[in-house]
């Protein structure tokens, strides 16, 4: 049995628990980080939708806890709770993987690495899920040609420069061309005599 088809009857059977008996396992936990890695599906929405959902809503919690007193400011009418029910209904109401899904699992995974309060984590997952495009589902071919891009691009250990590239003086080897650009001048200010 394949990988993809273990993973695909392990996550029918997550979806097929309750909620509370839901408990993301280690091949599960691979799956969120395939997608956060490749940034597309490789399972149906259907499949997926329950798993992403548990760990959203597992993520926010482990988050708040570990943030005191971070919580958003509570309006009338609107707890904690439905905040977080908000999102996983906006999150259920998708009928393929939302757009974002790979930044989703980021935040989702690691939501630490990008905010240090409960109200940011909550506003940015709820920017995310307030898109309209989905995803296709991706091939085991063509994760694997995504695969190969990436070990491409980690080989030829690309330099990343800290200053603008206007400024920048040219690699060594490297030749820099410059392109004119036309202005319309009727739409350049005049200058006043």
């Amino acid at each position: 049995m394949s990988d993809s088809t273990s993973q695909l009857e392990e996550l029918r059977q997550f979806a097929s628990k309750p909620p509370e008996a839901q408990e993301i396992s280690k091949p599960l936990l691979a799956v969120l980080q395939s997608m956060r890695k490749y940034g597309v599906p490789q399972y149906e929405w259907s499949d997926l939708r329950p798993l992403v959902s548990r760990a959203m809503v597992d993520s926010i919690n482990q988050f708040r806890s570990s943030h005191v007193n971070s919580d958003p400011e509570p309006k009338p009418g609107v707890s904690f709770d439905d905040q977080k029910a908000r999102l996983v209904s906006s999150l259920n109401a998708f009928d393929g993987a939302p757009f974002t899904l790979q930044r989703l699992c980021e935040l989702i995974l690691s939501p630490a690495d990008h905010y240090n309060s409960t109200k940011k984590l909550l506003f940015g997952l709820e920017k995310l899920l307030s898109v309209s495009t989905t995803l296709e589902v991706a091939s085991e071919t063509e994760i694997k040609d995504l695969d190969r891009e990436n070990d491409e691009i980690r080989k030829k250990k690309i330099p990343v420069r800290d200053i603008e590239m206007k400024d920048a003086p040219p690699a060594e080897g490297e030749t820099v061309s410059h392109q004119s650009t036309n202005v319309d001048m009727k739409d350049a200010p005049q200058a006043q005599s």
